[in-house]
């Protein structure tokens, strides 16, 4: 199986140009317009629900029935196992692991509808004790596209290193490596104190204005 993600891809020069026109393209945030801080939300069973943003477009996104990504609370495969047991992945004989992210890729039962993955997958969110992230795998062609705990942001021009910091603390998010070559456009990463997934995190960034641009960091698998 081969990876890439989606920062990986921003520092690749042949595909850095393309994308500095899509970054600084957009709608243009005000720094001074607060983000509601929203509540955990459940994974929703709508699945109009499922997009990204690439400038102002939105793409959609197809839920994968086949696999969902996790982020254990222990390292210890015994309660690894544990946890899983009963639920739509109860094994870990065929998962995948991401150590860069810290993330499993995790097969489901064979068959699951898109209402029991759903389910599934919210059941799994519920049990914080054993789980620091519980998300799905969505489906391009025969690409997944798997969330992380990274989102891609850029803030508009004017916005200082205080309000980025500012918009970032009320949410739990930190502040990890700018994107070389791209004003105020730095990989954001959610921690336990967040309680949204990046997907819902980065279109909040962007549709509340307070970003020009905001994305999950993809890791991209085949």
């Amino acid at each position: 199986m081969t990876w890439t993600s989606f920062s990986g891809i921003l520092r690749t020069t042949a595909i850095f140009v393309v994308l500095s026109s899509v970054f600084l393209m957009g709608c243009s945030g005000n720094a001074d317009s607060p983000v509601n801080k929203a509540e955990f939300q459940p994974l929703s069973s709508d699945s109009s629900s499922f997009y990204y943003y690439v400038s102002e477009n939105r793409v959609p996104l197809t839920l994968s029935l086949k696999w969902i990504a996790v982020k254990f609370a222990s390292g210890d495969p015994s309660q690894q196992s544990a946890a899983l047991k009963g639920s739509i992945a109860d094994s870990l004989e065929q998962a995948e692991q991401f150590s860069r992210y810290g993330v499993t890729l995790l097969p489901v039962k064979e068959g699951i509808t898109f209402e029991a993955l759903v389910e599934g997958i919210n059941l799994l969110r519920a049990n914080t004790a054993d789980f620091l992230q519980v998300n799905p795998v969505f489906q391009a062609g025969d690409t997944g596209m798997i969330v992380t705990d990274e989102f891609i942001v850029t803030f508009p021009p004017e916005m200082s290193m205080d309000e980025i910091n500012a918009v970032n603390a009320s949410y739990g998010v930190e502040l990890g490596d700018p994107i070389l070559g791209q004003e105020n456009t730095f990989v954001l990463k959610a921690t336990t104190a967040t309680k949204m997934d990046t997907l819902s995190l980065a279109n909040l960034y962007q549709e509340s204005g307070v970003a020009v641009y905001a994305a999950p960091n993809f890791v991209r698998v085949k």
